[in-house]
């Protein structure tokens, strides 16, 4: 789940700017605090370097990679440092963003409406699921994990579709070819749907998503009552929902 955050780390190989020297000297501090992949300590690293240098735009672009992963409160304080002029650039409009659809979802806050399109183009509402339990599945035909948990998630989803439960799989892939092939590929016959956007989707920025594969699951009331559950532990979850409907 640390792909999307590594490779969108500043580069050290941009030259001839201003903005190239402090990725320069970015990346050398972090590699003296000895990040390595640690997770928690690359976000520790980059809120602290936000925080403290909010004078370009580096430290925004950090924020837009990173804000996910950020409290919505603690997000907006740290972009609140920043002036006017960087707040209107590229990366301070990302964030801006964010801080607006970002909703800060756990167990037991409520889910809005959701709307994307199918492979024929057809809009598919989440409003016009309700009373169902609906699993809402962030996945990408380049994700090997997501994928490889596919087969199980089959035999839960033939086990309770009759009985009120339902899967709205929100590819993250960009390419309409390759997120095609895989449906096909891997026989996915519950409700498909992206806008092609990647991590630059809406959805995923309200939902939060920094990494896949992640999943929500909501009840008939569309109130979220469990986070990436997978394998024996969805199919039990899903039962218990269904047994109460």
């Amino acid at each position: 789940r640390l792909e999307a955050k590594y490779n969108l780390e500043p580069s050290a190989e941009i030259k001839g700017s201003t903005l190239a020297i402090r990725a320069k000297k970015y990346n050398e501090e972090r590699t003296e605090a000895n990040i390595g992949r640690d997770f928690y300590k690359a976000l520790d690293f980059n809120k602290l370097y936000a925080k403290n240098h909010p004078d370009n735009e580096l430290s925004l672009a950090l924020l837009n990679t990173w804000g996910t992963e950020i409290e919505n409160k603690e997000l907006n304080e740290i972009f609140n440092l920043f002036p006017k002029n960087l707040k209107k650039s590229k990366y301070g409009r990302k964030v801006n963003e964010l801080i607006n659809l970002k909703k800060d979802l756990k167990i037991g806050d409520k889910i809005i409406d959701i709307s994307l399109k199918d492979s024929k183009n057809k809009l598919i509402n989440t409003s016009d699921l309700k009373g169902k339990i609906i699993l809402f599945e962030f996945w990408a035909s380049w994700c090997g994990p997501c994928r490889a948990s596919f087969p199980e998630l089959k035999i839960t989803y033939e086990k309770y579709k009759d009985k009120g439960f339902e899967i709205y799989a929100i590819s993250l892939d960009k390419d309409y070819d390759k997120w095609i092939k895989a449906v096909e590929k891997d026989g996915l016959l519950w409700l498909n749907v992206s806008d092609l956007n990647g991590y630059d989707s809406s959805v995923v920025k309200t939902f939060g998503i920094n990494g896949i594969p992640a999943n929500f699951l909501i009840d008939e009331n569309g109130i979220i009552q469990a986070k990436d559950l997978r394998g024996q532990f969805l199919d039990k979850k899903v039962l218990e929902l269904v047994s109460k409907k």
